[in-house]
């Protein structure tokens, strides 16, 4: 923003408070008491004539109000993809093979809870965990924490910026045959990856590797291209998530196992929610909510466990409570489970697991 006669403190307060970077330029008064601004014509001229900083000879600018405004959408855009501002306490072991085992009990020892490890795990870190063992829950709350971290320094200066990580997020069930293009994609107008990877501390979060479209996952037509990428992101911390090791070069990533809620985390939550843990199904309960889709469900209050004594009953109040949602807000009563039934076979027959809405 440009504006006349700013001091310096109102220019700090604009910055820090709502990352607004204001142009000040002064007015002058003449004797008549009419006030001139002069000053703007100034200031425009200035920016006109202003060489613009590029770093890397491609042209690409990586200072100025565009840029910043640009990484604070971005950062905006995954800050919001995660609705929770309580990660969930899932553990993490550590299973890469062929190290030194001083170095084995280092990195195993060194993260104790998933949250930690995809913030400050190791430069390549293949997550594996089994559905619903809260791979993508992890990957949005880290990348939502790196993007608020984000927001705050680009507030700052330029030199904050060049020190805070730049998380960047994408779901593998979406992949074309090029992962560069697709993580691309998913930055805003006036960033692109080479420019990030080239000259910031980047965090790339790759979900569901595993659930690639089936034509791509078959016959390994990925190969090339992962390897490709892996080659032109070097600069770049990488993070994948995935329901086995299988197809991801374990050699290049460190392999860590999610594992589930402890047990007594499980039971304390059930017990607080009004769950008899003396039941007949007592043991597939505590089971059911180790798993962290299913513990956010229990806190987030959908899923009454007063009336859902089993698994199966669980299933069948979380579709109700779909089937609710929908009527209230379209005012239209649909059976969603068989529907949604149907589209789950033929997205899996087809080996993509992901559904085209607009298809």
């Amino acid at each position: 923003a440009i504006l006349p006669d700013m001091t310096e403190q109102e220019i700090d307060y604009w910055r820090r408070s709502y990352g607004i970077h204001i142009l000040n330029y002064q007015t002058t008064t003449n004797d008549q008491g009419q006030v001139s601004h002069d000053g703007l014509l100034v200031t425009l001229d200035q920016l006109k004539e202003k060489r613009v900083k590029k770093i890397g000879g491609k042209g690409q600018e990586t200072e100025g109000a565009e840029f910043v405004l640009a990484l604070l959408r971005h950062a905006s855009r995954l800050a919001r993809n995660e609705s929770s501002n309580e990660q969930i306490p899932i553990r993490v072991e550590y299973q890469s093979k062929g190290m030194r085992e001083f170095s084995r009990k280092y990195w195993k020892n060194s993260f104790r809870s998933v949250d930690e490890l995809l913030v400050d795990g190791p430069q390549k870190t293949l997550l594996v965990g089994l559905p619903g063992a809260g791979k993508t829950h992890s990957l949005r709350f880290a990348a939502a924490q790196l993007s608020k971290q984000l927001q705050e320094a680009s507030m700052e200066d330029e030199a904050s910026i060049k020190e805070a990580i730049i998380p960047v997020a994408v779901d593998m069930k979406q992949y074309d045959g090029d992962l560069w293009s697709l993580v691309d994609n998913t930055l805003p107008v006036g960033i692109s990856l080479e420019q990030l990877v080239s000259h910031f501390k980047v965090k790339i979060f790759i979900d569901s590797f595993n659930e690639m479209p089936k034509k791509y996952w078959t016959d390994a037509k990925y190969e090339d291209d992962l390897g490709e990428f892996v080659k032109r992101a070097q600069g770049a911390s990488l993070v994948f998530a995935s329901r086995t090791s299988h197809g991801v070069p374990e050699h290049d990533f460190e392999v860590y196992t999610l594992s589930s809620i402890d047990e007594e985390l499980a039971e304390k939550a059930l017990l607080e929610k009004g769950f008899q843990l003396d039941g007949s199904f007592r043991r597939e309960m505590v089971s059911l909510i180790q798993r962290p889709f299913f513990y956010r469900l229990l806190q987030d209050g959908k899923i009454d466990v007063g009336r859902s004594p089993n698994p199966r009953a669980v299933f069948e109040r979380i579709f109700e409570g779909l089937s609710e949602r929908f009527r209230n807000r379209f005012q239209v009563s649909l059976d969603l489970t068989s529907i949604l039934v149907r589209i789950a076979f033929d997205t899996m027959n087809a080996g993509t697991e992901f559904f085209n809405v607009t298809s």
